[in-house]
């Protein structure tokens, strides 16, 4: 049954604060033209205080590319913005989006937060208070974050709520907080094959410092949260004394895995801040400390060690990177594949310390069935940390319950007017059509795929640019209950890649008393989809990623509500609420859904939004559910221009 409700205005409605939905890039955002022949470095200086070098000019720096000085042509200084409290309600810096886009990644920091568990296994370090105070660290880190970073989450031993890239706090700190981290993850997770003798406490971090090579315009820092391993040094390697039996073989692969570990992070400009969690040592304990020291001395981090408060160190380890510069070179000559050239850079400040990458990295070379080689592709945008945005793209996913009682997940990807989809004769092609590859894959949070769909479009480009998303593909990807982490990526038919990352929470729909599908807006005008008659078993609209209407727009709330883990179905009090930038309640409204609303399964609630008696400016909207003790609830943002 469908419960449809007209919502009404007070009479002393404020106007709201005008805002952006869509977090955009900030001013300083550097923007270097499309130019390929410019290689991008980013570039932190820091006095000898640790503190960033500020207004540099392009003539300060110095770049050499296997020795040879190289003319820096363009330089932008970026400032990342702080996490300080800016005017408006607290819900427009802490609300998260429904709508994730792939145009607000730039000028801020990638900020991976890796909780070494496979270290905590140590048998004298099986400390509950070092977890707790793992916890609390990470918190911080996420909590301080600036309104421009892109956050992660990830560990050495056990990734099953790990967390990867994305604005959403909300996200981060149930990563932190579900992880089990003590005791051991999992039974025999401590003495896995990979983190044998610690060898996960090297691996990784390894990874992640590979997975961020291709991002060149971002600084990026890995806080690497561990009590260490017990280790000795031996030349520029740090290998374990204390194998026992373990062959000699294991040794050496250590020794061989930390040296990976020091290169990679140098070629990719990682710094890596390492922190102890433990707490003041005993003088044998402190042996566990060299492996950090010798981390982050290497990466131009620094270790914060035998400290029984460490979370007091986290605003100064994150000022470090508050401040960088990119820098825009000319290469003697492209890189080839598989050829790697040394960079050095310099700066005409005495006592300054420099940190950037060390190498050029060749670009990705993939073959396809015919032979042929490419350097893009829909692998590199859906795999990359930060996916590629030649188009600006826009998606939202919801989870609902098909005919057939299983998870469905609705997932909208929104497409805007960009010349790069037609290629060189964009001009001369508009009115016409240009095929798009599209892809959707569906990933746990370790990584593990679960589902992917493709299919081809065909896109109209229009005479004109559009302020709104002109084009949205429709795809649908059954999965089991749980949290899933959406890539979507487009390839157009020149070649060139774009992507957008996005995640979604599905509810056990057949069991729990009370659940909700995702929250879906549909709007007039809006995009056109395609194939339009998509999501038509699962709700009676097609929704869209538009989340920035006029007031002469029509737009409206559409949902279903379950009890099926209930024999009998309980009445439902349902809470409608709009808040605006002042977070002055602009609509306040209550609904009855009655156990006879149930009997298809689900009970429809369609909200029509009044979008003529809004001011401009943003707004955030919530529906609530409560049933007996269950209370379920879903936002969305919206701003009216």
């Amino acid at each position: 049954m469908l419960t449809s409700l007209r919502l009404g205005l007070p009479s002393a409605l404020v106007a709201g604060v005008a805002v952006t939905l869509f977090a955009q890039a900030p001013a300083d955002t550097p923007r270097f033209s499309a130019e390929i022949t410019l290689t991008t470095l980013e570039v932190s200086v820091l006095d000898r205080d640790r503190r960033p070098v500020r207004g540099l000019s392009a003539e300060d720096f110095q770049v050499y590319e296997d020795g040879v000085q190289r003319p820096v042509e363009t330089m932008v200084e970026v400032k990342v913005p702080a996490a300080a409290s800016a005017p408006g309600a607290e819900w427009l810096h802490a609300a998260p989006r429904d709508v994730a886009v792939n145009t607000d990644s730039s000028g801020g920091r990638l900020v991976v937060i890796l909780i070494d568990d496979g270290s905590f296994g140590q048998p004298d370090m099986m400390d509950p208070s070092a977890i707790q105070k793992t916890r609390q660290v990470a918190r911080d880190i996420v909590n301080q974050l600036g309104p421009a970073a892109l956050g992660a989450v990830a560990f050495t031993a056990l990734n099953d709520t790990a967390q990867n890239f994305t604005h959403d706090k909300t996200l981060l700190l149930t990563a932190i907080d579900k992880a089990p981290l003590f005791p051991s993850p999992r039974p025999g997770a401590g003495n896995r094959e990979d983190c044998y003798g610690g060898l996960c406490s090297i691996d990784v971090p390894r990874r992640v410092s590979d997975s961020l090579a291709a991002v060149t315009d971002r600084r990026k820092v890995v806080f690497y949260l561990s009590v260490g391993q017990r280790t000795t040094t031996r030349g520029n390697t740090v290998i374990d004394k204390t194998l026992g039996n373990a062959p000699r073989v294991a040794e050496s692969r250590r020794a061989d895995e930390f040296d990976a570990l020091l290169a990679a992070a140098r070629a990719a400009n990682v710094t890596i801040q390492s922190v102890d969690p433990g707490g003041l040592r005993t003088e044998q304990d402190l042996a566990l400390l060299t492996f950090l020291r010798t981390v982050s001395e290497n990466t131009g981090g620094r270790a914060v060690v035998n400290d029984n408060d460490p979370e007091r160190h986290v605003a100064d380890l994150l000022l470090e990177s508050s401040s960088y510069y990119l820098l825009g070179f000319r290469p003697s000559s492209p890189v080839p594949p598989n050829r790697r050239r040394s960079l050095r850079v310099q700066v005409a400040r005495p006592g300054a310390m420099v940190l950037a990458r060390t190498d050029v990295v060749p670009p990705v070379v993939r073959t396809n069935r015919a032979g042929s080689a490419r350097s893009d592709s829909l692998d590199v945008a859906l795999g990359q940390a930060v996916p590629p945005a030649d188009v600006p793209l826009a998606a939202t996913v919801a989870p609902f319950q098909d005919g057939k009682n299983r998870a469905a997940l609705a997932i909208v990807l929104g497409i805007q007017q960009s010349d790069v989809l037609a290629g060189p004769d964009a001009l001369a092609r508009r009115g016409g059509t240009t095929p798009l590859d599209v892809t959707a894959s569906v990933f746990k949070p370790d990584g593990k795929p679960v589902g992917s769909v493709n299919q081809r479009i065909n896109v109209t480009i229009k005479p004109e640019s559009s302020d709104i998303w002109h084009f949205e593909s429709l795809s649908r990807i059954l999965v089991p209950p749980g949290r899933y982490e959406v890539r979507l990526a487009i390839r157009t038919q020149q070649g060139k890649t774009a992507g957008v990352h996005t995640y979604v929470t599905v509810p056990n729909f057949s069991t729990e008393d009370l659940a909700l599908s995702g929250l879906v807006l549909a709007a007039a005008p809006s995009p056109k989809s395609a194939p339009a008659d998509r999501f038509k078993d699962l709700m009676p609209v097609v929704p869209t990623t538009r989340r920035v209407f006029t007031r002469a727009d029509r737009a409206s709330v559409f949902l279903r509500a379950y009890q099926q883990g209930r024999k009998t179905p309980l009445p439902v009090e349902g809470h409608v609420g709009v808040v605006d930038a002042t977070n002055t309640r602009v609509v306040d409204q209550r609904f009855l859904l009655a156990p006879d609303d149930f009997r298809s399964s689900s009970a429809a609630i369609h909200l029509p939004l009044p979008l003529s008696q809004f001011h401009p400016g943003a707004y955030l909207l919530t529906v609530s559910l409560t049933a007996g003790n269950q209370r379920v609830e879903r936002t969305t943002r919206f701003e009216v221009r």
